[in-house]
């Protein structure tokens, strides 16, 4: 939900204003009328304001459905709330017309404001009395009715709205659980590039290693087979003794006794 009222709360606003202002019309037009002395079935109106009423009402829960779904810290919830109230009041209102409206029209029935003739019998007044007595039950069954749904809306509504908000959960949880994954993710293949570079690194060890003793073997094999070289005796010409094998001394001067 943003911050701002929603476009279905302001909606239900809106709708319920003109409800409760087209049956207020109708009241005070027919209480005009009455007043005048013209001939109005007001029981035909009351009924039309009941059903009005049940509209609005049905109107204030879907009001109050959307203002429960926005979180009670934001400041959205405090204005809904506070047009929650307002329209309690306006109902509140009109009921208390639509009771004015009922009073009066039994005053009529009664003969209290001039509305019976004088050739009326008591007999007519009775039939008169129970056709707007049976005429408002139907009326107030209709309203029992409509709160009735109304209620039912409701309980739907609450339990629709449990269930949005545990499938909000599960859905936070699942986008955490998914968040998780995709970090170990990250680190996993941080570490399979890391024993990559590693085992790369080793092979290329060995591969030297290997390189190193294989030139070491070569050169000893090289080394020994390779032909030995055999000394050069010395040169010797003719008219010259033969060169002796033994190593030569040469006698220096003797040293002087005296």
């Amino acid at each position: 939900k943003n911050v701002a009222m929603s476009e279905m709360f302001e909606h239900y606003g809106d709708e319920l204003k003109a409800v409760l202002g087209h049956g207020s019309s109708q009241l005070d037009a027919a209480i005009e009328q009455s007043e005048r002395g013209a001939a109005v079935d007001l029981s035909g109106v009351v009924i039309d304001a009941k059903r009005a009423v049940a509209e609005a009402n049905a109107l204030l829960k879907s009001m109050q459905l959307e203002a429960a779904s926005v979180p009670a810290k934001s400041g959205a919830s405090s204005d809904m709330k506070q047009t929650v109230d307002r329209a309690k009041a306006e109902i509140a209102a009109f009921n208390a017309k639509i009771s004015a409206t009922t009073d009066r029209q039994r005053m009529q029935l009664l003969g209290n404001e001039g509305g019976l003739s004088g050739g009326d019998t008591g007999g007519g007044h009775r039939a008169r009395m129970a056709q707007a007595t049976e005429t408002l039950e139907r009326s107030g069954d209709r309203v029992r009715e409509s709160r009735r749904v109304a209620a039912e809306a409701e309980v739907m509504g609450a339990e629709i709205l449990g269930e949005l908000s545990a499938q909000r959960q599960t859905l936070t949880h699942a986008r955490d659980n998914v968040t998780g994954m995709n970090d170990e993710l990250t680190r996993s293949r941080g570490i399979v590039s890391t024993m990559g570079r590693r085992e790369w690194l080793n092979k290329m060890i060995i591969y030297a290693v290997f390189a190193f003793f294989v030139l070491v073997s070569f050169a000893l094999i090289f080394y020994k087979f390779k032909p030995k070289s055999k000394p050069t005796p010395p040169s010797w010409t003719p008219g010259t003794s033969e060169p002796s094998s033994k190593p030569s001394f040469s006698a220096g001067p003797l040293p002087s006794t005296s």
